[in-house]
């Protein structure tokens, strides 16, 4: 059985599996993401906030924000985010600049 922990924002259209951006692809049922349709592992909170950025492109979220929404109801550190953010940089390679902004 497959358990899918996803942030607290809503929910996309049932009809809705795959976000693309450049040559990246979300599969919101795999949880996974694919450059050029290779997968490229991530750990679940890593795309956790994947998934919270591309559900609010070109949206300014702040660190609280972030908290709120992929740590909803848990107490962690400051650098479990600072380092979700640079794994998921470090999978989106060079285009990380285009996509993540700080």
């Amino acid at each position: 059985m497959l358990l899918r922990t996803q942030p607290s924002v809503a929910e996309w259209p049932t009809a809705v599996r795959y976000l693309r951006f450049g040559a990246f692809c979300v599969d919101l049922d795999q949880r996974r993401l694919l450059r050029d349709g290779q997968p490229i592992e991530l750990p679940a909170r890593a795309f956790d906030v994947l998934y919270v950025l591309v559900h609010a492109p070109h949206q300014l979220l702040t660190r609280e924000r972030l908290f709120e929404l992929v740590w909803k109801d848990s107490i962690v550190e400051d650098s479990n985010l600072t380092q979700a953010v640079w794994v998921l940089r470090r999978a989106l390679g060079d285009d990380a600049k285009s996509y993540i902004r700080t």
